[in-house]
């Protein structure tokens, strides 16, 4: 009887469901976490480690020479100044482009406004791929309004310098900036019109109202913007594929390390680490943003409604 009643007491029911819950997610995280593990730990590897079928994950002989050989022949230092400086740049301008059509959207009333959030949509719909033909032809014949032509002037070639997506962040039309704009009308519409009209009648105008009222209320969701802009950047493969073919970027580098072995300086068994090495070290700057911002991107996140 007593073994009955536990079994069929409520504390005895949670507590077993508690286990099932702790089990269930340790093995999901396990999953999740076990390739970024075996990355790093392939890092460190040597060739005999390798070619050891008994090493699994721990290697038995720790070399640095991975990290020596992509730094070498990878040229990391430019591919990692280069990546920054397309990810930081146009993450900035993406920012203040996109918090300036969101505000504009949430708070003024014209023709076309419907029309203008269901282009928006529909930049989150259309696959970029589609695009590529036309931003490369664009950008590698690039006339301003067609003055160039006009005036018998030579069209410019902006292939393979930063230009592209730097005009592309600061008009809003960058990587995600769809997404980003219908997050901020959001933000934007949460904050009580009350204080924008008071400050109207306080004598401000459009561009006070918006930098000493709105702009305070959304910091936190423009932090988070930002961040999530810098990430899809920074292991972005479309548009610096399209722009920056002959510059050494993040993915280049990647490309780059996997076939060295070829000039003899590794062996072909260590082609894959190589790999796994320039991963690794190219995402260490993005985990330190993300652990810098961490807090900004979560209370950003929860502001911004989308959770609910």
């Amino acid at each position: 009887m007593k073994i009955e009643y536990i079994l069929k007491s409520n504390k005895f029911k949670n507590r077993v469901l508690s286990a099932v819950c702790v089990i269930f997610l340790a093995a999901l995280s396990f999953i999740i976490i076990y390739p970024l593990i075996s990355k790093v730990s392939s890092v460190f590897m040597s060739q005999s480690d390798i070619l050891d079928p008994t090493v699994w994950m721990i290697p038995k002989n720790p070399t640095l020479d991975n990290i020596k050989n992509v730094i070498k022949y990878g040229d990391f230092f430019g591919s990692l100044l280069n990546t920054f400086l397309f990810a930081f740049v146009s993450a900035v301008l993406q920012t203040l482009s996109t918090t300036l059509v969101a505000y504009g959207i949430s708070h003024f009333n014209f023709k076309g406004k419907t029309l203008v959030t269901i282009l928006i949509l529909l930049t989150l719909i259309v696959p970029p791929q589609v695009l590529f033909g036309p931003m490369y032809t664009k950008f590698r014949f690039f006339d301003f309004f067609g003055i160039f032509r006009n005036l018998g002037l030579p069209t410019l070639n902006l292939q393979d310098t930063f230009l592209p997506m730097y005009m592309l962040s600061a008009t809003a039309l960058g990587l995600k900036c769809g997404l980003f704009i219908l997050i901020l009308i959001q933000q934007f519409r949460a904050v009580p019109k009350e204080l924008s009209e008071a400050a109207k009648v306080d004598g401000a105008g459009v561009i006070r109202t918006f930098w000493q009222i709105n702009l305070p209320q959304t910091r936190a969701v423009m932090v988070s913007v930002f961040l999530l802009s810098f990430a899809w950047l920074w292991t972005d493969t479309f548009y610096s594929g399209v722009f920056l073919r002959g510059t050494n970027m993040f993915m280049t580098l990647v490309n780059d390390v996997s076939i060295i072995y070829e000039i003899g300086a590794i062996g072909n068994s260590l082609s894959g680490i190589m790999m796994n090495t320039a991963t690794v070290m190219m995402m260490i700057p993005l985990i330190i943003v993300y652990l810098l911002g961490q807090r900004a991107l979560i209370q950003g996140i929860q502001n911004s409604g989308i959770v609910g």
